[in-house]
């Protein structure tokens, strides 16, 4: 998958890839719900930070889960992994 360069899109695409791996609808994976309440144990969030770098062509830090209760805590780091990434490779947004 091509990195999407607008944040929406990468919003967008975050909550899908997610969604997936969760076996649940997209609408769901909103920035404010917490793990616990979309049952993702520590083994789901293991393979969902797996598959987002290997997706987004990121690496994500080792995080503690317990710093990454929420969805918009991912979802942070993501987008903080592929500003890195473009501002190493010379590419901005746009």
């Amino acid at each position: 998958m091509d990195t999407p360069r607008d944040p929406e899109e990468l919003r967008r695409a975050f909550a899908e890839t997610v969604a997936e791996i969760l076996g649940i609808e997209a609408g769901e994976v909103r920035p404010e719900r917490t793990w616990e309440e979309l049952q993702a144990d520590s083994l789901a969030l293991t393979e969902i930070s797996l598959i987002l770098d290997d997706a987004f062509g990121i690496r994500l830090p080792d995080v503690d889960p317990s710093d990454m209760q929420t969805v918009g805590d991912a979802l942070v780091l993501v987008e903080r992994a592929v500003a890195e990434r473009s501002a190493a490779s010379g590419s901005g947004p746009g």
